[in-house]
């Protein structure tokens, strides 16, 4: 699915697309919690991660600013490592 095909079924549902960012294509099931400047992504799927954290403070171009890996990753074999700041 492409941004366009996004934006055209936002337009339905009378939201719009501002910003986007693909997570490092970690954006499996989760659940988002904003909390000022910044929001809280969930990693609920079979990615190797638990927690992404994103500036938003520009909603045009958010930013990841750190992630945590899972301690024991449940649903894959994939390694990361515990902490990525950017």
């Amino acid at each position: 699915m492409t941004i366009a095909d996004i934006q055209a079924k936002s337009e339905n549902w009378n939201v719009r697309v501002i910003g986007h960012h693909d997570l490092n294509g970690h954006g499996d099931g989760m659940q988002l919690l904003k909390q000022g400047r910044y929001v809280y992504v969930a990693h609920l799927g079979t990615s190797p991660m638990a927690l992404s954290i994103l500036d938003v403070a520009d909603p045009t171009d958010p930013r990841v600013v750190t992630r945590r890996c899972r301690t024991r990753p449940t649903r894959t074999r994939t390694k990361c490592r515990s902490l990525a700041i950017f």
